[in-house]
């Protein structure tokens, strides 16, 4: 996966770059989860996860929440 635009990493909206310490404590929401779901389902489509890693991995993402 590449940090970029959409994908979490970068330059908030209030214009200032965040500490690996800050973003860490950013709270994850649906459309967060929602994206990194569709990006496992691909792998899995791919053949670069078996079931049970997507299993795991899905339930990780939905459960994810405030450190």
């Amino acid at each position: 996966m590449t940090a970029g635009p959409g994908y979490g990493y970068g330059m908030p909206p209030g214009g200032r770059w965040i500490t690996g310490a800050e973003h860490a404590r950013m709270r994850v929401c649906d459309a967060d989860r929602e994206r990194t779901a569709d990006l496992l389902r691909v792998a899995f489509v791919e053949g670069r996860l078996s079931q049970d890693e997507l299993d795991a991995r899905l339930g990780q993402a939905y459960t994810a929440h405030l450190r």
